[in-house]
């Protein structure tokens, strides 16, 4: 989605249209070519919105109504070293993809920016299918107003993604405490699930939080129940055997020592008798 993201902004700088129409906003035909290039890639591809913005940040032409605020994930750099593309939240705290693009003149002159976005909750609920696997994104998020920058500390954890709303409850721990690598077992949904915590990183390697991956193994442990009980089976057929051989073994061995000592006292009566006489 990284990919599609950042080559449609490549792609859609490269005409002219967009440039003439932060040149010329007064002109219907310019600015009609414009927002049909962005509608254009707009069907193509799940876009959230996209964007053409003056440096003010005014929209000259949009696909759809921009989100109010976007707050970026702890993690990037400060604004003014805007990563191609990153993570940013809406106002309603909605997960955006977003990617911006300068739109330069001849000389190298800002005349605006290209602003694509992508709903990355949907991304995610794409990415798990199988009803015995849930996926859940914790992240930092920076203090009001802050940039993301070093100089803010971020709040603890924020559940920011949940493919099942009862996944808030079982995983509020890790929410205040957000861990780097985990592996755990827990009960949910009357089975149990085991938690993988994994460090996340996005598309240009900038790590903006922990995914948590949880994998149904109800019927992992049924199975693994059912081979120890055979086993523990087994074992016991095995230790009666080994405790019958014992038995016939030591019998036998008895009976030769008993066999033994019958020949001996009879022995020891010849040889007595033959000097009585």
């Amino acid at each position: 989605q990284a990919r599609i993201l950042n080559t449609s902004a490549e792609l859609l700088i490269q005409p002219p249209s967009l440039e003439r129409a932060l040149r010329h906003p007064d002109d219907t035909a310019t600015m009609g070519d414009a927002r049909d290039l962005l509608h254009q890639f707009a069907s193509l591809h799940p876009f959230r919105y996209a964007a053409l913005l003056t440096p003010q940040g005014e929209c000259r032409a949009c696909t759809a109504r921009m989100p109010a605020e976007l707050q970026p994930l702890w993690g990037y750099p400060p604004s003014g070293d805007q990563a191609p593309s990153r993570l940013v939240l809406d106002e309603t705290g909605s997960l955006l993809m977003q990617a911006t693009r300068p739109i330069l003149d001849s000389r190298e002159q800002r005349l605006g920016t290209l602003e694509l976005a992508l709903s990355f909750d949907q991304v995610l609920a794409g990415s798990h299918l199988r009803p015995d696997m849930e996926l859940a994104f914790i992240a930092p998020v920076s203090e009001p107003g802050g940039d993301g920058s070093s100089g803010h500390r971020p709040r603890s954890g924020t559940l920011l993604y949940a493919s099942d709303p009862l996944l808030r409850e079982i995983l509020a721990p890790f929410v205040a405490a957000p861990p780097m690598h985990a592996l755990r077992d827990l009960p949910f949904r009357d089975g149990h699930w085991r938690l993988t915590a994994l460090p996340f990183q996005d598309a240009g390697g900038y790590r903006i939080g922990n995914l948590l991956l949880l994998h149904e193994i109800s019927e992992l442990q049924a199975a693994h129940g059912r081979v120890l009980g055979l086993s523990g089976a087994w074992t016991l057929v095995l230790l009666g055997g080994l405790l019958g051989f014992l038995i016939v073994l030591l019998r036998r061995t008895d009976a030769g020592i008993r066999e033994q000592q019958r020949e001996l006292r009879e022995s020891e009566q010849r040889f007595r008798g033959f000097f009585e006489k």
